[in-house]
């Protein structure tokens, strides 16, 4: 069995060939040419040496913190300071062999590490490098399960892990998870996020991360925006170039560029910022949309027109009551529907005793323009249209809305 995972130990290590070199992540303000060069020079001594030693690495990577610059190595708990032209270890760690093709990075003035494979195990640890006692000492992240390694980034204040897989091979146990593992380096508590399924696709097999990007694999290449949450596939190999690094090549990135010294002579400029907006695939969000934000936005479409109805059940209340409040149109309010005649409308007036019969008309008249204008202002129409007397020419009757 053990010889078994020997091999697939020594698989991994030529999977991730691709990134067997020295990694410089470089920040403002850059290292100047000439202390680039002797960073590289020197982290080649270190490597030679190591080799010597038949101490297998895969990648030796150089942070920044605070603008100080440090050497991790990986697959150990080495870690070298930069300091007066040379690297200087400070690390009293001693347990090696522990997380090999582990993910190191920068947070808040310290060093972390998390994941990788090592003594029989693919796990999810994340350890933190203790400048006071200058060991690796482990964080407690808030979750009863080994979340396992996988491709993995850090935004502002979260590491960010994609399906990541964990394996326990004393008890041939592997537990493939699915989902966006979010871990807030802060506080260490678990989110877990909805991926979309197509993620399922996604490679494990390159390192190179920059400020907003990601490559995840070279062929075929596939690329995360981290500034965005969103990745995208293409079938064309963008970076073929990539293939032929040796173990030796110096990666230097800056920003959202990436420089690879193949050799003395030949160098690859990366532009990952214009790569990724000229790729032919759509952006693909890498969080799946939960349903439950539609429901929310019908929720919430449902109680607006709630709102736009109570409103004008409201305003139509506020015109009743404007109605009523008119003596004159409450009394024509009670004919509502009827068809009046001339005198029962004097009579509903109160205007019946009056004379002359000029007065009573002009009386009449001003009224119902009285009467509609008020009313049109309320309802927007008439209350009272005059028609003739289908039976008497000479005379007129008149309809209450």
């Amino acid at each position: 069995m053990r010889a078994l995972c020997l091999l697939l130990f020594n698989y991994l290590m030529i999977s991730f060939k691709v990134f067997g070199q020295i990694i410089y992540t470089d920040h403002l303000p850059y290292s100047d040419p000439f202390e680039t060069e002797t960073i590289y020079k020197q982290s080649l001594l270190i490597q030679d040496s190591l080799k010597q030693q038949k101490i297998g690495c895969v990648t030796f990577e150089i942070l920044e913190i605070n603008n100080e610059k440090y050497l991790a190595i990986d697959g150990r708990l080495n870690l070298f300071k930069w300091q007066n032209g040379i690297w200087n270890s400070i690390s009293n760690s001693s347990y090696h062999g522990y997380n090999f093709i582990s993910k190191k990075f920068g947070y808040s003035g310290s060093i972390y590490s998390f994941g990788g494979y090592g003594f029989w195990r693919e796990h999810g640890d994340l350890i933190r490098y203790d400048w006071e006692r200058n060991e690796w000492e482990t964080e407690i992240i808030e979750t009863d399960q080994d979340i396992g390694s996988g491709v993995s980034f850090v935004k502002e204040a979260y590491l960010y892990i994609i399906n990541p897989v964990s394996r326990n091979q004393h008890i041939n146990q592997v537990n493939k998870h699915q989902g966006l593992y979010k871990i807030n380096l802060q506080s260490h508590q678990l989110t877990i996020l909805q991926t979309d399924p197509k993620l399922d696709a996604l490679k494990f097999s390159t390192h190179y991360e920059t400020n907003n990007y990601y490559i995840t694999s070279i062929d075929p290449f596939q690329i995360i925006n981290k500034s965005a949450m969103t990745y995208k596939y293409s079938d064309l190999t963008q970076l073929v170039k990539l293939d032929a690094v040796n173990p030796q090549s110096f990666v230097l990135i800056r920003g959202d560029s990436i420089t690879v010294s193949i050799n003395a002579t030949e160098k690859i400029n990366i532009a990952l910022d214009s790569i990724y907006k000229n790729l032919s695939d759509i952006s693909h969000p890498i969080v799946q949309k939960s349903k439950s934000i539609y429901y929310t936005y019908a929720f919430m479409f449902l109680v607006f027109l709630a709102s736009i109805w109570y409103f004008n059940q409201i305003q139509s209340k506020k015109h009743q009551e404007a109605a009523i409040e008119h003596p004159m149109l409450n009394r024509l309010l009670e004919f509502s529907g009827q068809t009046l005649s001339q005198e029962q409308l004097d009579s509903a007036f109160g205007i019946e005793a009056i004379i002359p019969a000029e007065t009573q008309r002009s009386k009449r008249s001003n009224l119902i323009k009285e009467i509609n204008h008020e009313y049109y202002k309320i309802r927007g129409n008439e209350l009272v249209s005059r028609i003739q007397d289908p039976t008497d020419k000479r005379k007129f009757l008149y309809q209450i809305r």
